[in-house]
């Protein structure tokens, strides 16, 4: 941005860095949910979030078919700054994570882990 002259308002920043944060919230929830469903669910979250990396960042390099990269919590977010913020899979997202973290919680406390 220097080289160019061009410069990002702080607000642009932050606002894209929060919109973010549903789909992470959705991406913990769902992993706390298989922790506490499983003794070995520690190692099939990891999976879950490299398949999760892999579609965000090379789905569209490699052309994935849309189906496949609605897989992605990510791919239900607005692209901000570039289009507006849309309250609609925010407030859905966050919906799934509280729903996912609740259920994680129950698990959580179903199982003996000390």
């Amino acid at each position: 941005a220097v080289a160019t002259g061009s410069t990002v308002a702080f607000r642009s920043v932050m606002a894209a860095a929060a919109v973010q944060l549903p789909a992470v919230w959705v991406l913990i929830a769902l992993c706390a949910v298989l922790v506490g469903a499983t003794e070995r669910g520690s190692v099939l979250s990891l999976p879950l979030v490299g398949a999760t990396f892999v579609i965000m960042i090379f789905g569209p390099a490699l052309d994935l078919p849309g189906a496949i990269q609605a897989l992605s919590v990510f791919s239900h977010l607005p692209l901000v700054p570039a289009s507006p913020v849309r309250a609609g899979p925010l407030v859905a997202l966050s919906g799934i994570a509280l729903a996912l973290g609740a259920l994680a919680f129950i698990g959580l406390e179903r199982r003996d882990i000390a």
